[in-house]
């Protein structure tokens, strides 16, 4: 439920809108524009992963759909309206179930699929029941249920001393099979589900919809901030505890922090800057550099402050940003480059009596753990003062 909770509403008028690892982050039902439908249609979907049934879910559906939502069924039937109520019933449940249960395998050295359809089974993934590969086999990436439309298949893990009793070696990964999974189903739910480059790849996609669509998809991006940042505190716990053992270098764990507001897509988009995805991200690297380096004067300190007192501002602000990041009473500004010397993103906030910043680089590229990855990516954090902002832009919130 967590998974299906981290997504955001995204209008579509057609199934492909959004493809492959962008479901992982997006919830859409093909053809339904609505924002009010679709947050029924969310809340609908977590009561039947909370155990209500098939015919519960399409009793909530007709609640939820008529008189607000013509064309539905894709043709007017009975026989299409219970198609269509199965169709987003079982993928929702199955994409968050196998994208949850990632959580778990993740920690096993071999993965085993388990084939269980019993009437008219897909004989490829018949084929493939009882297969046993390392964890990391390029196969998953491809092959990881669900792998179609209905499809029941789930994995399970597998210990080394498992294997060991079950007098298996791993398996050879089979051939790949044109079509199966067919194109829409080629991807790791799991996997999509913790992808930074994944979830820059959606934000690139959120820019692509129409104008209207996407201020749909970005205003429902910042209410669901709690939901969708959810790794960021325990990414700064890591941070916290490396710096305090006398690291002073990242390894490249990223995160998500937020999404730019609509109003500031529009604003960089109408030529201050060339904005590629709506994703904010950090890593490792900014956030050791702000509790380490980071400068603070402040006439509430009244004299130069230690840095444990530097650290405790500075590791409060870094642990509050995804919140910051999407709450109406920051304020966002576009500096040209006059007080970071590079264009950039400021979102400022007041925190113990100072005016503090969030530096951001738009459309940067980076690299993490695993890729290349383009954001708009945290710089630094550091105090500022309102003569600082005053000639800067102010794309929303409140003027310091």
């Amino acid at each position: 439920m967590a998974f299906f909770k981290r997504k955001i509403n995204v209008p579509t008028a057609r199934w492909d809108d959004l493809r492959l690892g962008d479901h992982a982050h997006g919830f859409m039902i093909a053809g339904l524009a609505r924002q009010d439908v679709l947050d029924d249609m969310r809340e609908a979907i977590i009561k039947a992963m909370q155990g209500e049934t098939l015919n519960d879910f399409r009793k909530r559906f007709d609640d939820n759909v008529l008189g607000r939502w013509e064309g539905f069924t894709g043709d007017g039937t009975a026989k299409g309206r219970a198609w269509r109520t199965r169709i987003i019933y079982r993928t929702n449940l199955r994409t968050s179930y196998m994208a949850g249960r990632w959580e778990t395998l993740r920690s096993f050295p071999f993965l085993r699929y388990n084939h269980h359809t019993l009437l008219n089974p897909r004989e490829n993934h018949l084929a493939w029941d009882d297969l046993i590969l390392a964890r990391d086999n390029p196969w998953w990436a491809v092959h990881y249920p669900p792998n179609g439309w209905g499809c029941n298949c789930d994995v399970t893990g597998v210990s080394e001393q498992r294997l060991r009793a079950m007098g298996r070696s791993p398996d050879d990964a089979p051939a790949d099979i044109p079509g199966d999974p067919p194109p829409e189903w080629s991807y790791h739910v799991g996997e999509a589900a913790r992808s930074l480059s994944v979830a820059s790849a959606f934000g690139e996609r959120v820019m692509q919809l129409p104008p209207a669509w996407r201020a749909i998809a970005l205003a429902d991006a910042q209410a669901r901030r709690i939901d969708t940042l959810v790794d960021w505190p325990a990414m700064v716990r890591q941070v916290g505890d490396a710096l305090a053992a006398g690291e002073t270098g990242g390894v490249g764990l990223s995160s998500p922090v937020g999404f730019l507001s609509d109003r500031a897509v529009t604003v960089l988009t109408g030529g201050a800057a060339n904005l590629v995805t709506a994703l904010l991200a950090a890593d490792d690297r900014a956030a050791l550099h702000v509790l380490r380096d980071s400068k603070l004067t402040s006439s509430r300190f009244g004299r130069t402050p230690r840095s444990d007192e530097l650290r405790s501002v500075f590791a409060d602000t870094l642990g509050a940003m995804p919140a910051d990041l999407s709450a109406p009473t920051t304020s966002i500004y576009w500096d040209t480059g006059t007080i970071t010397g590079a264009p950039g993103l400021l979102y400022v906030v007041e925190r113990e009596g100072l005016l503090i910043k969030y530096v951001f680089g738009v459309s940067e590229r980076r690299k993490t753990a695993r890729a290349r990855v383009t954001a708009n990516w945290l710089k630094t954090i550091e105090t500022t003062t309102a003569q600082q902002l005053s000639g800067l832009t102010l794309i929303s919130g409140p003027s310091r």
